[in-house]
């Protein structure tokens, strides 16, 4: 995977922010664990298409664009996280 195509630590740190918020809702313990495993991945750079997946599902299920207290800096990173997700997802 080229530099392009793998998350920055901003990044990463803004996706285990999105899972965060999400985790408490995960009634499933499965669903937690396979969450875990994409912390685990993102952390040692070893993220497959199964984790891009669940990274692409986690942050449409956050949409920060619903959230008033989002700042527009804020917002930029976050489509563009969604943005570069996709773009893995189709090179994976």
């Amino acid at each position: 995977m080229s530099d392009s195509l793998r998350y920055t630590t901003e990044e990463i740190t803004l996706i285990d922010a999105v899972i965060g918020t999400l985790y408490p809702r995960m009634a499933d313990p499965s669903l937690q664990d396979a969450y875990l495993t994409v912390h685990q991945h993102l952390v040692s750079g070893s993220v497959c298409a199964i984790d891009l997946k669940r990274i692409e599902s986690a942050l449409e299920l956050a949409d920060p664009g619903q959230c008033t207290s989002f700042h527009k800096e804020d917002y930029r990173d976050y489509t563009q996280l969604r943005v570069k997700t996709r773009a893995m997802l189709r090179n994976a």
